[in-house]
């Protein structure tokens, strides 16, 4: 997966991957308030870059 991520231009500091039971309301608030602000710190993801022709999947981008 993180090769995949790497060659798609996302940096891996921008994904996160952790199990959280139903019954962790707490720990997925808390772990989602992380990822939030980690990835604001990190600020914006240079590395994907719009093609001039455009986004492939029908969006406007």
């Amino acid at each position: 997966m993180k090769s995949l991520m790497e060659y798609m231009g996302v940096d891996e500091g921008r994904i996160n991957f952790a199990w959280v039971s139903a019954a962790e309301g707490g720990r997925f608030a808390e772990l989602v308030k992380d990822v939030t602000d980690k990835v604001k710190e990190l600020g914006p993801n240079n590395g994907l870059i719009p093609s001039e022709a455009g986004c492939s999947c029908g969006c406007k981008n």
